[in-house]
């Protein structure tokens, strides 16, 4: 009975995984679908529950305790602000989840890697296809005024070779190719798809991590060479020059492009976001009201610097407390995957795609994808069920005198 009902909920963790990560791809060109993602990422994490574990290790859960109290602390101190009730609900919600999701140790993940890097490749396909249209058309304005009035982005030409396909649900777009590529080892067309898709979105941010990510692979690679004598260092100095002179030109366009209004926004918005306790934020849900001379802010909840909201909210103490519970447990399964969430961590922080599901569904992969390197983990581990279960029985015989 217990056996088939373990296998009921593994059934329906995957189902409510693969209509999550469905959802999240798909809210373009199906915006609709974007009600189903919250939902159906918070049903997998309660589903999860019996395997919740924690690193045995003093100074962790040491850390893990302070986040709890701290969580508890701004909760109350938010609505003693003032701070909406729902505000404070949904935003003391994303910042809990976001390290309990480093918490899970799943077991069904061949199944729920194949829904995630397949539903990721038909995504990449259906930009490509998007932007082939848009290069041939020549012409983007009933596609653009389409998909803004559906609220799913953006989607424009640059120049007559240069589309831009930015809807929602292209972020982990670069994730799922770091993991794939790493996963394999070299190139596949699965990830070359993706590296499309990539391109054919054309964020600068995702540009900006793809390149962090081929850098590190590409001096991993000519490491290798060096120690087994197949290149020289001559070479290798040359090959960074050559890579250097491309980058450079290319971000420095890039910025000039941006500086008229995106950089101006963003320098407004860090003086606004800045502007809170530096040490716990000014609570949950916090509204911003501020008027500069790009935008009035009345109550917005996303940002293009959006870890600034954050520490808005929760300040250094709160932002350090989640960056040490995300990164302890995912350095404790390989380096690979604590580089994978810096780079994450990087070309998000100009862009608001962290701090909500797509962090989450990172986390979750990071901790449990298959095949990422060398596993140099040396903890234990306690099952926190188990280990409330302990704690009760524990209390129940020492009130019954046993």
């Amino acid at each position: 009975m217990l056996v088939n009902k373990k296998q009921s909920l593994e059934r329906l963790s995957v189902i409510f995984w693969a209509v999550a990560v469905f959802a999240y791809f798909f809210q373009f060109p199906f915006h609709f679908l974007s009600v189903l993602l919250v939902p159906c990422v918070i049903g997998y994490v309660l589903l999860q529950i019996p395997n919740f574990y924690l690193l045995k290790n003093k100074a962790y859960l040491f850390v893990f305790g302070l986040f709890v109290l701290f969580v508890a602390f701004s909760f109350v101190r938010s609505l003693i602000l003032g701070n909406s009730l729902g505000r404070v609900l949904r935003f003391s919600a994303i910042i809990f989840l976001i390290p309990v999701c480093c918490l899970i140790h799943d077991s069904k993940t061949k199944i729920k890697w194949m829904f995630f890097v397949n539903f990721a490749t038909v995504k990449a396909l259906i930009l490509l296809g998007f932007m082939i249209y848009l290069l041939i058309r020549g012409d983007y304005t009933d596609l653009r005024q389409w998909v803004s009035s559906h609220d799913m982005g953006d989607i424009y030409l640059l120049s007559r070779w240069n589309a831009k396909v930015q809807v929602h649900g292209n972020a982990l777009l670069l994730v799922a190719f770091m993991l794939d590529f790493l996963r394999q080892k070299k190139f596949s067309p699965r990830n070359i798809i993706l590296l499309g898709g990539i391109l054919a979105a054309g964020n600068f941010a995702f540009i900006l991590g793809l390149g962090l990510f081929l850098g590190w692979r590409a001096f991993l690679w000519a490491r290798q060479l060096l120690k087994k004598g197949k290149i020289s260092k001559k070479t290798v100095i040359i090959a960074i020059i050559c890579c250097v002179l491309i980058a450079v030109p290319y971000v420095f366009s890039k910025i000039q492009q941006k500086s008229a209004v995106s950089n101006k926004t963003r320098i407004e918005q860090a003086a606004v976001l800045t502007d809170t306790n530096p040490w716990v934020g000014d609570g949950f849900g916090n509204y911003i009201k501020a008027e500069t001379p790009t935008r009035d802010y009345d109550g917005d909840i996303y940002f293009e610097l959006q870890t600034l909201y954050i520490y808005n909210q929760i300040g250094i103490i709160g932002l350090l407390l989640v960056y040490i519970l995300t990164l302890w447990p995912i350095f404790q399964k390989g380096k690979p995957r604590a580089l994978l969430y810096l780079i994450y961590l990087a070309f998000t922080f100009w862009n608001p795609y962290c701090w909500d599901t797509t962090h989450m569904i990172t986390l979750l992969l990071l901790m449990n994808t298959k095949g990422l390197g060398v596993n140099h983990e040396k903890g234990d581990y306690y099952n926190v069920l188990s280990l409330c279960r302990g704690k009760i029985e524990y209390f129940r015989n020492l009130r019954a005198g046993r």
